[in-house]
């Protein structure tokens, strides 16, 4: 909610002479600060920036004049305007007509171009550019007209956009693209075909210099939002200069001409990007920032690699014309004014205001001579979560708040709007205990309990199915907020609110004379609202589908198959190899085989269930009970700031869903194989059936081959990062809730508990052993006789005895590094007492006797309590902080060998740390470290063991690509890193980036990621299974020759040998070298990018494991 202070000036000039008295004005800017008297002005007469527009009469028709702030170019500004209201509400009767529409600045009429947006339209206006230096940054204005006589205006060919030429259509004399930054040389780049098939910027940054373009710098009020956006593309790039092949930054500037602290929005190792990669970011600025510009550097070392295209930047929402004079002088508006009429935008000092409202912070205090304000605020919680709109994006909650504005007496109505969209930040923030009083009557209150609260509303999004036409923005966004009206008297000097724990967004309060006039207002106001949410949703793959058979058209639907690492989406179509006949798999007794089939529908089919029958072998059975029957789910999965693609991400427990034409489903059965299964060929049929017509519309036969065997259990430790779902930050952290302590909540806990253990079981089922526990116990611990200890009753002790009882392997406890290797105040030992000085340097003996002190107790916690054994994870990814950081985790490490029996552990990502690996019982390197023959010598000569995180999500480097490399240890990050609500991914940064499952009120819901786990797992076990049936073969051979076993034994070897030159040490080989050394998951190439292959690779191993265990029983014999 800063103001405009850079621009003060225009705002005082731009008020018509005589609006206010000299003596009235210097006593309004005495009264009141700067920002706030912009803010009145705002309010009451809609004026200037950013973006308040006002009409007023002219001949024929009506006159707007338009503010802008004077550029170096040109500029593409653009508004919106209900014309029709605008017209009715000046008593003009005929309909708007685009004709009329025309715009001047000065006396030069500019080009404009006008869109239709649902009821509304959106105008687009080529501003003038300037060669004067003292005018950049001025206020100017455009003059436009409207609802006259017809008018020849300029059409505008342009986009909004405040970067001219940003698409670099426009050359000078010299073939260079017009309005370039000087920085920019002509030598530094080529013109090549652009994304559109317009003209792009090739850059020729070589291994000897880095090539760098800039916008010219674009002129923006304070506190402004904007929406930065461009296209990129690299062909055969390699990274050279900071190793990477591109990167790019948003500049700012103060007033002073100071460069501000700028953001980094790419940071790209890609080599071949495959196509043009779009990149979008909503950004609010400093609040002091006056000026901004983009720059985008290639780090190539390749000329000519490295490819940009249509850079914009534009306001995150146009601002909205909302008023009209007649020629006789009278106003008419959609925001109407009156005496008693106030509108307050409730937020933080820096948060945007809503056009027409009135800023209010906590720092807004009552005076006397403004007439309303806070006259008690106790805790306040003033946030912006940055979505999804204005006016709702931000909220001030309290302990308490009191506020009072003067009013005449007489009946007013008192509109509140209230919630928190959960846009931004880390962690969601829950409110208890909400109440709010006017004038000392409570005419609201919440008092839902937190154990009700997390067991119904928590993961109440979960019943928002996704089907076409389904509104992100009605469905998620709108429901978070609550609108609500009081009716109330005042009768004596003041209206009072006062209000507890309560998010409230805003507040207007009217006369009842006025709620005719309001009504309509409030509904323009939510229209405004949805119209500013700043919503994108991004396009699928876009495919041409194979033609259909006469029998498919008579059907309506063609059935096809695609390898699960090539997930299907709703614009997904069928290729002539795709087609399904018939579905064929196999297993052993124990493990879950799984089978799938997409559904690409012609037309409208209406409600389709897929059911499986019994499947049997020679009077064997294996009932249909034993099948789980899954549809992939879609979600709007978030892919930048308000932007979302519908994408497959879940296997939902349902069976059936409304079928459309030309949106495709994916159905999943898992068959589960029990022990006790006799080997042989399983059959029976899936059928789709109609449920409207409840008639089957095609079966599919299936055939499930069992093997003789069962398989070997995973011989390493296996799991992923984990951090409890809510409500486990609420209750053990505290700092996201508001009205409530869940701490020592009976039904709390039990919730805790009950989601616990429900994961765990879910990842034991997928083959999982371990977890890596992630909280970092902060006031857990505690300092006693000079060492930490774990505080009687922690949380760490009750989650370990959990996990324990579900019988879980070794734990690293990931969360532990974060207590001993944080830098300066974020370290955990000196928390323990802040007034200890001693403790505060890291190293010293007290911080060390702490330290090992918490490793101790924990040990001992383990032996009494029984526990799987603690590995001590002394550090994470000390490389992203070069040699300072690995010497730290070298100390630490060292450290930790004190305590006799203690293991430490630590996750490298870089050469810096390989001076760590004499000191680690426990070497985990991800790809980036690198792990190459070299490295693996390395851990082997000083005997620390090898165990691997962070090397991809795919099943490869899940499953085959640890037994290749002989790891005892396998982790990923992250089961579930977002503490954000999980079905909606659009809050807190979305959940879906980082996870295996989701939590519902129905249990665990797997995401497609979970069967990649199991399928990887499942590899590993086969491959193991095969070697040690190779191992006896080889034992029976040595005491007993058989020609034929002895053939089979060559076989397996050749295989094992065989699949061992096809998976690299150095993964990098089949992921790419040039990775983001912090990245968790990288995408897969090769051939085992297809896990179709990896399938038929198992099947070779159970096929050559089937033919070992044959001839060991027949020689044995």
């Amino acid at each position: 909610m800063s103001a405009l202070n850079n621009i003060a000036d225009c705002f005082a000039a731009a008020i018509p002479c005589g609006f206010f008295t000299q003596k009235a004005e210097t006593m309004m800017k005495n009264l009141l600060s700067v920002r706030l008297y912009l803010g009145m002005v705002l309010s009451l007469f809609f004026l200037l920036l950013p973006g308040n527009v006002k009409a007023q009469n002219g001949a024929g028709g009506m006159h707007a004049e338009i503010p802008f702030l004077q550029q170096q170019w040109p500029s593409v500004i653009a508004f919106r305007a209900d014309f029709a209201s605008l017209l009715t509400a000046a008593g003009m009767t005929q309909p708007f007509q685009e004709e009329t529409l025309f715009a001047r600045v000065g006396d030069s009429e500019v080009p404009l171009s006008i869109q239709k947006e649902n009821e509304v339209f959106k105008v687009l206006v080529q501003a003038p550019g300037t060669d004067k230096k003292p005018e950049i940054g001025s206020t100017k204005a455009i003059r436009l007209q409207f609802g006259g006589s017809t008018a020849k205006a300029a059409p505008l060919q342009g986009t909004e956009n405040l970067v001219w030429n940003g698409d670099f259509s426009l050359l000078d004399q010299a073939r260079r693209p017009v309005a370039l930054h000087p920085v920019v040389r002509n030598e530094d780049f080529n013109l090549v075909e652009g994304a559109g098939g317009g003209r792009a910027l090739a850059f020729n940054s070589t291994a000897e210099k880095r090539v760098m373009y800039l916008t010219p710098w674009i002129r923006i009020p304070e506190a402004s939002t904007l929406e930065y956006s461009f296209r990129y593309r690299t062909e055969g790039g390699k990274a050279h200069h900071y190793k990477v092949v591109a990167y790019a930054f948003i500049n700012f500037l103060d007033r002073d001409g100071k460069t501000l602290p700028r953001k980094g929005v790419l940071s790209s190792h890609v080599e071949n990007s495959e196509g043009w990669q779009e990149k979008h970011m909503t950004i609010t600025l400093p609040p002091e920032a006056v000026a901004t510009n983009f720059e985008f550097n290639s780090a190539s070392s390749v000329p000519g690699s490295v490819i940009l295209d249509e850079v914009k930047i534009v306001p995150a929402n146009p601002p909205e014309l909302l008023e009209v004079h007649s020629e006789a002088g009278k106003t008419y508006s959609l925001m109407p004014e009156h005496p008693g009429i106030f509108r307050f935008d409730l937020g933080t000092a820096n948060s945007p205001v809503m056009q027409g409202f009135l800023p209010l912070t906590p720092e807004t205090q009552y005076s006397a001579e403004r007439g309303w304000g806070f006259t008690k605020l106790h805790r306040p919680a003033a946030r912006d979560k940055n979505r999804p709109d204005a006016l709702s994006q931000d909220y001030l909650a309290a302990g308490r708040a009191s506020f009072q504005v003067r009013l005449p007496k007489g009946t007013y109505i008192v509109w509140t709007l209230s919630g928190d969209s959960q846009a931004a930040g880390a962690i969601p923030y829950f409110f208890f205990n909400q109440s709010l009083r006017i004038n000392r009557k409570e005419v609201f209150r919440d008092d839902t309990r937190p154990a009700e609260f997390f067991q119904t509303h928590d993961l109440h999004n979960y019943r928002h199915f996704w089907l076409p036409g389904m509104d992100y923005h009605d469905t998620f966004t709108a429901p978070r907020f609550q609108e609500k009206q009081f009716t109330v008297n005042v009768d004596q000097e003041f209206l009072q609110l006062e209000w507890e724990n309560f998010p409230l967004c805003a507040l207007i309060i009217y006369p009842i004379e006025k709620q005719s006039e309001l009504a309509g207002e409030l509904s323009w106001l939510q229209k405004r609202r949805k119209r500013d949410a700043r919503i994108r949703l991004e396009p699928g793959p876009q495919e041409i589908a194979c033609k259909p058979g006469s029998r498919e058209k008579r059907r309506g639907f063609i059935l096809f198959r695609r390898p699960d690492s090539d997930p299907v989406f709703p614009s997904s179509r069928p290729q002539e190899k795709e087609r399904l006949d018939e579905l064929i798999t196999f297993a052993t007794p124990e493990q879950t085989a799984s089978v799938h089939f997409s559904l690409y529908p012609l037309r409208d089919l209406g409600v389709v269930q897929a059911r499986i029958s019994d499947l049997t072998a020679a009077g064997k059975t294996i009932k249909a009970d034993q099948v789980d029957v899954r549809i992939v789910r879609y979600i709007f999965r978030r892919t930048g700031e308000g932007a979302f693609r519908i994408t497959p991400f879940l296997l939902d427990c349902r069976d059936q869903v409304p079928v459309h034409a030309e949106t495709c489903w994916t159905w999943y059965f898992l068959i589960r194989v029990p022990e006790s299964a006799a080997a042989g060929t399983y059959k029976g049929e899936i059928s789709l059936f109609s449920v409207d017509r409840e008639k089957v519309l095609q079966k599919i036969p299936l055939q499930l081959q069992v093997l003789p065997y069962q398989l070997e259990p995973l011989p390493i430790l296996q799991g992923y990062y984990y951090f409890p779902s809510e409500p486990w930050y609420a209750t053990f952290w505290g700092a996201n809730v508001m009205g409530a302590t869940l701490r020592g909540d009976p039904e709390i806990m039990k919730i805790i508990e009950e989601n616990e253990r429900r994961e765990l079981r879910f990842m034991k089922e997928l083959g999982l052993n371990s977890v890596a526990f992630g909280d970092d116990i902060r006031g857990d611990m505690e300092l006693v006789d000079g060492e930490a200890r774990f505080k009687e009753n922690d949380r760490f002790s009750w989650w370990m005895d959990i996990y324990a009882s579900e019988g879980m392997g070794k734990m690293p406890f990931y969360g532990f590094n974060a207590i001993g290797s944080s830098f300066g105040s974020a370290n955990r030992i000196s928390w323990l007492d802040r007034k200890n000085a001693a403790l505060q340097e890291q190293f010293s003996p007290e911080w060390n006797r702490a330290y090992l002190g918490l490793i101790r107790h924990g040990m001992e916690l383990q032996k009494a309590r029984q526990w799987p054994e603690i590995l001590w994870y002394v550090s994470d990814e000390r490389s992203n902080y070069r040699e300072v950081g690995a010497r730290q985790g070298v100390e630490l490490a060292k450290l930790l060998r004190q305590v006799p029996g203690a293991v430490n552990i630590a996750s490298m990502n870089g050469p810096w740390e390989h001076i760590m690996v004499p000191y680690l019982d426990i070497s985990m390197p991800n790809i980036a470290f690198p792990i190459t023959d070299e490295t693996l010598e390395l851990l082997k000569k000083h005997q620390s063991k090898l165990w691997l995180y962070n090397c991809g999500d795919q099943r490869l480097t899940l499953g085959l690509y640890p037994w290749r490399v002989k790891a005892g240890g396998r982790f990923q990050w992250h089961y579930r890193s977002s503490y954000g609500e999980q079905w909606d991914d659009g809050t807190c940064h979305g959940a879906s980036k980082y996870s295996i499952s989701y939590n519902s009120p129905k249990g665990v819901i797997p995401a497609l990621a979970a069967q990649t786990v199991r399928e990887a797992i499942y590899d590993h076990r086969y491959i193991v299974t095969l070697e040690k049936t190779l191992s006896r073969a080889k034992s029976l051979l040595a005491e007993k020759d058989s020609p034929v076993l002895r053939k089979c034994v060559d076989n397996a070897e050749e295989l094992i040998s065989f699949t061992r030159s096809r998976v690299p040490v150095d993964a990098r080989e089949v992921i790419g070298f040039n990775i983001d050394p912090r990245a968790a998951g990288a995408a897969l190439g090769g051939e085992f990018r297809d896990t179709d292959n990896l399938e038929r690779c198992r099947w070779s191993i159970a096929s050559l494991t089937v033919n070992l265990l044959k001839e060991i029983d027949h020689a044995q014999k």
